[in-house]
């Protein structure tokens, strides 16, 4: 029980209202100001990839049944997760979007390795 609290505790530590459901871009700069576009999941999951720091990577283990993997990204100034899970591990899941501090990172991906399921964890 302990672990739990600690483990909400420190996720919300992690959120502080920060969520990212899409990342909004101008597709062209000569473009009027109310012309935003939205991307979709898929193309935010490229666009970390490609742009962002690789920070690390996680594994879920032979004894996990959800997660096979886990990357970690920093992309301006947020952290960023691709989850893939072992039902299709060529499929990567974003999640995400929290201030990046070296510090509150470490300490979210320790406490990732240390749990005993991965798939609750996310």
């Amino acid at each position: 029980m302990k672990k739990l609290f600690n483990l909400i505790i420190l996720l919300s530590f992690f959120s502080q209202g920060q969520s990212y459901y899409g990342y909004k871009s101008r597709s062209n700069p000569q473009e009027t100001k109310t012309t935003d576009t939205k991307l979709t999941c898929d193309d935010l999951v490229k666009l970390v990839e490609s742009k962002g720091r690789y920070l690390d990577v996680s594994f879920g283990g032979y004894n996990e049944n959800a997660i096979e993997k886990i990357r970690w990204y920093e992309y301006k100034g947020f952290l960023y997760c691709l989850v893939f899970f072992k039902t299709n591990i060529n499929k990567g899941y974003i999640y995400g979007g929290w201030n990046y501090n070296f510090d509150k990172y470490y300490k979210l991906k320790s406490e990732f390795n240390k749990s005993e399921s991965k798939g609750e964890f996310f």
